[in-house]
């Protein structure tokens, strides 16, 4: 009789260790998903800044093609302006007075 109260007890203990190893892996679990739910969003918010970032890129590549459009535009006219120059400075210089 004594023996089987003394398995009893130990059977008792035992299973408080039990219950409190379940315990612990289960707040061990739970940490683990709250960091995985971190990362998810941390991901998520570096998805969004890498999508801005490449639409922001995108839109200084279009200035800069308009830019170089105009600058090339702005070129041609000054060597036009400057030829036009040159041909008015050649019919006033047949002029004498």
């Amino acid at each position: 009789m004594q023996t089987s109260t003394e398995l009893a007890g130990q059977s008792v203990d035992y299973a408080e260790a039990a219950s409190e190893s379940l315990n612990q892996i289960t707040h061990t679990i739970t940490e683990i998903s709250d960091m995985a739910t971190h990362i998810a969003s941390a991901a998520e918010e570096q998805r969004a800044v890498s999508e801005d970032i490449s639409r922001n890129t995108q839109a200084i590549k279009e200035v800069s093609d308009h830019l170089a459009k105009q600058t090339a535009e702005v070129s041609l006219s000054s060597r036009e302006m400057n030829d036009s120059a040159e041909t008015m400075r050649q019919d006033v210089s047949r002029f004498r007075v």
